[in-house]
Parts: structure tokens; sequence; C-alpha cells
């Protein structure tokens, strides 16, 4: 069966910390191919717990580290040309870029890599992982997905990925991958998406857990963008 790689990649940002941020989206379309018997593998480049992440110079307030959560360990770079006039240094969060790449040196080649993206100004972390993937792995199908292209979809294909789902709705989802892998995922209800827990197997340590509580929200804000990710709103609960 085809090797399927999951990819969260760096934050760009001027600062970032980690309050139980792990790729949801990602880990349910894990477990969805695991049990369909794709071989699957995370590489999570925001995991503060992986073997090849550093410590952060700043781990953050006692109450939240108790919590689990923390700093990131950080890169200073240069600072992008629109970004000139903030006083503040440009950062890259997460595992050392020299680690990351010997993680990536070591696998099998994929046939199939999905890397997500959240923040729409995170994009930065998914274009670099397009060059370095498409250089490591020249035969793998590059697929980006998340928040991002769902909501800048037009600026998300100009990366270089071979597709790019532009929609956020888990079975939307479902259905492009679907497509795009050739085989079905058994996925068409809620109730089929939410019937096995997220793949958090794929960490090697975990120091919390997150649930996704509902999809969408019952308001809708002209400034807020949550009716393009999920038109309703619903309990994830009912379906799990």
């Amino acid at each position: 069966m085809a090797h399927v790689l999951l990819i969260n990649p760096w934050a760009y940002d001027f600062t970032a910390f980690d309050l139980w941020s792990k790729p949801l989206g990602l880990l349910y379309l894990g477990a969805h191919l695991r049990k369909r018997g794709f071989r699957v593998t995370l590489l999570d480049c925001l995991d503060r717990g992986d073997p090849d992440s550093c410590a952060p110079k700043n781990e953050g307030p006692r109450k939240l580290r108790e919590a689990g959560c923390g700093g990131y360990f950080r890169e200073i770079l240069p600072k992008p040309a629109f970004f000139s006039s903030i006083p503040r240094y440009f950062k890259r969060f997460g595992m050392p870029r020299e680690r990351v790449l010997a993680r990536l040196w070591n696998l099998d080649p994929p046939d199939v890599v999905l890397v997500t993206c959240g923040f729409t100004y995170w994009y930065p972390g998914a274009s670099v992982f397009a060059d370095i993937l498409r250089r490591m792995f020249p035969r793998a199908f590059l697929v980006l997905g998340g928040v991002y292209p769902t909501l800048c979809p037009d600026h998300a294909e100009r990366l270089g990925f071979d597709a790019v789902v532009s929609v956020a709705d888990p079975l939307s989802v479902s259905r492009h991958l679907e497509g795009l892998l050739g085989t079905s995922l058994g996925i068409r209800t809620y109730e089929d998406f939410f019937a096995v827990p997220p793949a958090f197997e794929l960490y090697p340590r975990l120091s919390y857990g997150v649930v996704l509580s509902s999809l969408g929200c019952p308001f809708s804000c002209t400034y807020c963008a949550s009716r393009i990710l999920a038109p309703s709103f619903s309990s994830a609960l009912r379906r799990m």
C-alpha cells in the first residue's frame, strides 16, 4: 500500500507559542488512511515533544507549562522586505532545519505528501516545504490543504504543489482526497469522519490532547472567516 507522509510545517512569525496546537484535521485524515491500509508517517515541525526538537529559550509561564504548553525553539531569519519597518526579529519556530532535513532523508520515499497550513500568514512554511519535498522526493505527489489554501486559494496555487485542497469542510476534504488517491475512505457522513479518533499515536510523546467539540459558528460576523471554513454550526460531539 502507498506511503503517505503528513507534514505540519514550521511557523514563520515574530512570535509563536504552543497553546494546545495540533494539526487535528491532518490527524483525522491520517487515522482514516491507516484504517484503509495506507502506511502513514507524521512530521510535525511544531511538536515540542519530538526527540529532534530543541529546548526553547522562553518556556513560558509555569501554569501553561503544567498544562503541557510551552515555547518553541526558534531561529532568527532575515526579515522580509515588507516587514522592514517592524522593529522585531523575524523567526522560524519549531524543529531545527538541519534535523528536519535529516529526518526526511532517512524516510522511505513517500508516494503522497499531505502538507497543512493553518494561519494564512504562516504560508512561508508551506512554501519552503514545497521546494524541499520537490528536491528530495521528485516522484511524490504533493498536496496542500488547511485553512490557508481555503481562504487564499489563488495565492496557494502559486506555491508549487501538485494539488491544492481549497476547502476545509471534513466531507469535502475527504472527497478531494479520495479523488487524488483513487480509493474510497468510506467517509460519506460526518458520523463516518468522526467515527475514528485522530492519529495521536503517530507522535512519539504527547503532553496534551485536543478535542474538536463543534464545527462552524452560530454567528455571522463580517470580519470572521468561520462561515467560509464551515457554512453552518453543528456539534461534532454528537457525531463522535
